[in-house]
């Protein structure tokens, strides 16, 4: 009931007055939610602000619901509500406010919040070490948001390696460190490190001795060093065999053999360097051990002995001791004292011939083989001498050992005849080239023996050994070493030929160009060219234009004067003295048209003065310019 001075009114009429008395009300309006991240993104573990506010509320909000994904998570008076430490898993989504008052619910407003996460390796790489041709297999896994990109580097290449350095088969340019990185874009690239070690075998095997040529002398000390151009690891293990027998197993790469013995330790020795992945490639050097040589045989039989004369005959001994025989030596005792010994120092040599024994004698003979360091044991034999025999070798005397003529008259004296009668002589002859002895060659028999002398022809240049034997009814003589006599011819050298010589000339010079000619046993010390004039056909006199004593110099250049014959010739000279003028070896030019040299003289030194006048001119111009300038600065 509703009075109004103590006016009584209906009841509705009351409840119409009173709203009418009421003061305005309504619901919040206008709802907006807003983040304190820029485009509503924040990175995990940031802190995030949402804002809500609204147009339009009449009572004031008196609340707030935030909601994530439809779930309430917050109510508050405060038109703010804050997240610290956010991360993806819980508060990324949908954020919804409904602001209230008194009269109700506002209308709603959403805003979705984006959560990047920063990168975070899930599976780091680890260093890997492999054989070479086996696979790589290296890992490298991120997460975060968004999903960020790897790339693989490998240090030193600047460009990103396309795949992950993963291969089937792997050589040793794989080897190296590898960097990959993950990266999203949110906060900094995250780097992770890895090493790929890429294990091969020894390469490059080389084995060596620390001997000259690999030869060792017995008793010596020796030592194989086994080196490797590359191993990864490093070698471990040397194994060296001989012979194809292990003999030593060592982490070192020098084997050392002391004492060596030729029956133990000569032959092919073999290294094999071992690492970790396996066996490197081996290696062969032959070790050659010197020791002394076996004993030569001796071959000589009944028909090698004479009266007073003997030739000792020989085979090489089976064992050289492990180096060439280099020289043999003959030694002939009797009654135990040495009355012959011989070196024989040509390898190719096995016998020899001894005279000026006595009759119905005996000896013992020894052959002994020497190799580059030892002698060895001698071969040994006994010998008789005959009774009789075949006379003992002539002895030829008077003979110089070097003759410049043509011919040399050759004397003996008459020898044993070892009781037989001596019925004819025998004169031999062969040619020594280079130290090399030639076959012997008959160059006379004289069976008038009481002749003993014979004139024998020489051909200059060549060195000539010869020996006269004495033949009875019981054999010819031995040509025996120690009769031998060697005789060299020599002489001036032969006249010297010119070759490319024109017979007429434009130039004022021509060049002399001459071949060696024989030294006829001598050295050549100089060459001597001269020239003479020819008049009408009449040579003049021999002019000496020029001695050389540089004989390896064998062309010259010589002036010529135009409209003159000019004759040339060269000579050569030894110790002996000089060559002949051959007039077949001289060489006659003419020297016709062109400029003669005393044209040329003129227009060189025409040249001359110019380029010396021209430099006054230029000395003089640059004075005149200083004067000017000295003039211009003291005013």
């Amino acid at each position: 009931m509703c009075f109004v001075s103590s006016v009584r009114i209906p009841t509705v009429y009351c409840i119409v007055l009173a709203v009418l008395l009421l003061p305005y009300a309504d619901k919040p309006e206008g709802t907006i939610l807003t983040t304190s991240a820029a485009d509503n993104t924040v990175t995990q573990g940031d802190t995030v602000t949402f804002t809500c506010t609204v147009t339009a509320a009449k009572p004031q909000v008196s609340q707030y619901r935030f909601y994530l994904n439809d779930t309430l998570v917050n109510t508050t008076n405060d038109s703010k509500y804050t997240v610290n430490n956010v991360q993806r898993s819980q508060h990324y989504g949908k954020y919804t406010c409904i602001p209230h008052n008194d009269v109700g619910d506002g209308p709603e407003a959403t805003v979705t919040l984006n959560v990047n996460v920063p990168v975070q390796f899930t599976v780091i790489p680890q260093n890997v070490t492999v054989n070479e041709t086996h696979p790589i297999a290296v890992s490298c896994e991120a997460s975060g948001f968004p999903a960020p990109s790897i790339t693989w580097t490998k240090h030193g290449q600047g460009n990103p390696v396309i795949k992950e350095p993963n291969t089937q088969r792997s050589d040793r340019n794989d080897a190296g460190m590898y960097v990959c990185t993950a990266n999203n874009g949110v906060g900094q690239a995250k780097t992770a490190i890895t090493y790929v070690t890429v294990q091969y075998k020894p390469e490059g095997t080389t084995l060596t001795t620390s001997a000259a040529d690999n030869t060792v002398t017995q008793g010596d000390t020796v030592t194989f060093t086994c080196t490797v151009t590359a191993a990864k690891p490093q070698v471990s293990q040397y194994r060296f065999y001989l012979n194809d027998s292990l003999v030593n197993t060592t982490n070192d790469s020098k084997y050392t053999v002391n004492n060596v013995q030729r029956s133990q330790h000569y032959g092919k020795y073999t290294c094999i360097p071992h690492n970790d992945v396996g066996d490197g490639a081996e290696a062969t050097v032959t070790l050659n051990v010197n020791e002394k040589p076996g004993s030569p045989t001796i071959t000589s039989s009944t028909g090698d002995i004479q009266a007073t004369s003997l030739t000792v005959k020989w085979t090489p001994p089976a064992d050289n001791g492990g180096s060439p025989i280099t020289a043999y030596r003959v030694v002939i005792l009797k009654d135990g004292i040495e009355i012959k010994n011989v070196n024989i120092t040509n390898p190719g040599t096995t016998s020899l011939s001894v005279g000026d024994l006595e009759r119905v004698t005996k000896y013992i003979v020894k052959v002994f083989a020497r190799n580059a360091v030892f002698q060895g044991p001698a071969g040994q034999k006994k010998m008789k001498t005959k009774y009789e025999g075949a006379p003992a070798t002539a002895e030829i005397y008077d003979l110089p050992s070097e003759v410049t003529n043509d011919t040399i008259p050759l004397k003996w004296r008459e020898p044993k005849n070892n009781g037989k009668v001596i019925t004819q002589y025998t004169v031999y002859q062969r040619i020594v080239t280079g130290g090399k002895q030639g076959e012997w060659t008959r160059l006379k028999t004289i069976t008038d023996i009481s002749v003993r002398e014979l004139e024998v022809k020489l051909e200059k240049g060549k060195v000539y050994g010869f020996v006269v034997t004495a033949t009875n009814e019981l054999g010819e003589s031995l040509k025996e070493d120690g009769k031998i006599k060697r005789v060299k011819a020599s002489g001036i050298p032969a006249a010297v030929e010119m070759s490319d010589i024109p017979s007429e000339v434009t130039g004022c010079a021509i060049t002399l160009r001459l071949s060696e000619p024989q030294s006829y046993g001598r050295e050549i010390t100089q060459y001597t060219v001269y020239q003479r004039i020819v008049t009408d056909g009449k040579p003049g006199e021999w002019g000496e234009l020029k001695n050389i004593t540089d004989v390896s110099v064998r062309e010259w250049k010589v002036e010529l004067e135009k409209g003159k014959v000019y004759e040339f010739v060269v000579t050569a000279t030894n110790v002996h003295g000089e060559s002949l003028k051959e007039e077949e070896k001289v060489k006659r030019v003419k020297a016709i048209g062109g400029s003669s040299c005393d044209e040329e003289k003129i227009i060189l030194y025409a040249v001359f003065v110019s380029l010396i006048i021209i430099l006054l001119i230029i000395i003089l111009i640059l004075g005149v310019f200083i004067w000017k300038m000295r003039k211009r600065l003291s005013k």
